[in-house]
């Protein structure tokens, strides 16, 4: 979770670098996803962040509690994005997690 100095740097600078890492098996799962991808797609290379949309993996990715735990300090429970999650959260029970 964010402490109240990096909550402070946020809203001062807009944009916080906290003191958390991806569990090492969800990062190298992100990293096969993107070579997947990027292997399908190869027209796509310099322009993979929009691909994003293509569905699963990317909206379970999104969902660690960490990151959502994170954004909810900085911008509350109502922010549409949170909303979005929760809906793929619950369209995607069966990922593990």
């Amino acid at each position: 979770m964010l402490t109240a100095a990096d909550i402070a740097h946020y809203h001062e600078h807009g944009y916080v670098v906290p003191d958390w890492r991806l569990p090492g098996e969800q990062l190298a799962a992100m990293r096969a996803a993107a070579d997947n991808m990027l292997a399908a797609n190869p027209q796509y290379a310099d322009l993979h962040p929009a691909l994003l949309e293509e569905g699963e993996p990317w909206p379970f990715f999104a969902r660690n509690e960490n990151i959502v735990g994170m954004v909810r300090q900085l911008i509350g429970d109502d922010a549409s994005g949170l909303n979005e999650l929760r809906r793929a959260r619950t369209q995607t029970k069966n990922l593990p997690r």
